[in-house]
């Protein structure tokens, strides 16, 4: 099945950052069609169709070249900061510890006192707050139905949180390997 697709976002989170990139996707698709349209009927238009006005040149290059990318960009920004506001870490849940270490991850429950290795389980429908940290080198924290990868090292220990109200089945493996050396 799709038990670690990217394509089926298995958190709220992951939802929205889904809906982010499916909507940068169209606009930037029509945009890209627009874009060669426009390539195409210069390459095969008559000469005699050259507009003789500059003012037409220079109206076409202001609006196509500098305007509408610029409101596609600021409307990218400001969408892409109301996902970002949606993704802060919830005050409450179950407390999740993630340690890095060097070719696998100890996952720790402590609320429950449970201890695993390179999976994780999350309660269906629940908040969880995730601490992450590395034991030794730089590490790549990746769970695919999350739609989010967070890097870690002993230099940058901060621990930070997340809310995953996961609907899937409520397990998940870590397919980012544990790191190698950084020497």
């Amino acid at each position: 099945g799709h038990r670690q697709s990217s394509l089926h976002p298995a958190s709220f989170e992951a939802g929205e950052i889904a809906r982010l990139w499916w909507v940068m996707l169209g606009v930037l698709t029509v945009s890209f069609v627009i874009v060669l349209a426009l390539t195409v009927w210069a390459i095969f238009r008559r000469r005699q169709e050259v507009p003789k006005a500059v003012g037409v040149t220079v109206r076409f290059v202001v609006w196509g070249g500098i305007a509408f990318p610029s409101i596609v960009l600021v409307g990218f920004l400001f969408y892409s900061l109301h996902v970002s506001t949606l993704l802060r870490a919830p005050a409450e849940g179950l407390l999740i510890e993630v340690t890095g270490h060097m070719w696998w991850w100890d996952i720790r429950y402590p609320e429950l006192g449970i201890i695993t290795a390179n999976e994780i389980y999350l309660p269906a429908g629940e908040p969880v707050r995730i601490k992450l940290r590395s034991g030794d080198v730089i590490h790549s924290f990746w769970v695919p139905t999350f739609m989010e990868k967070w890097i870690r090292s002993p230099a940058w220990p901060r621990p930070f949180g997340c809310t995953r109200a996961n609907r899937g089945d409520g397990g998940a493996s870590v397919p980012s390997s544990a790191g190698g050396s950084t020497r």
